[in-house]
């Protein structure tokens, strides 16, 4: 069954568009909302929706295909593979390099932990 994946980009934010793409792909698989078997939409489709050039599409699907979260099926597309990983260590292994560079940056300005702890509480609650 194909998905409508609700993508959105931000030519603004320094990430390069594929890899925008490649990043909501897997936190949607992280999360439960496309499931192994799930039928991606066609590049055409995903380019067209947000404005963007088909092969930096492509390009988001073949990295999704290299890492092992989708296959190309003759004649029907790309396909959502099962993952062998817990869901739990999906999304934390997608959090871990944010956060280490959070952490990071957080030392190198002098923050203490409990700083650092106060600085997501406080943008955990502005986007609630």
């Amino acid at each position: 069954m194909q998905k409508n994946l609700n993508l959105n980009i931000n030519p603004n934010i320094g990430t390069a568009v594929f890899k925008q793409l490649v990043d909501q792909v897997q936190r949607l698989i992280a999360r439960g909302q496309l499931l192994a078997g799930d039928q991606l939409p066609s590049t055409r489709e995903v380019a067209k929706q947000l404005t963007i050039n088909p092969m930096t599409v492509s390009k988001a699907y073949s990295q999704l295909e290299l890492e092992g979260h989708v296959e190309r099926k003759k004649g029907i597309g790309m396909i959502v593979k099962a993952s062998t990983q817990d869901p739990k260590e999906q999304q934390e292994s997608l959090l871990k390099p944010t956060l280490k560079e959070f952490v990071f940056q957080a030392k190198q300005l002098g923050l203490s932990k409990s700083e650092a702890y106060k600085l997501i509480e406080q943008s955990w609650s502005e986007d609630e």
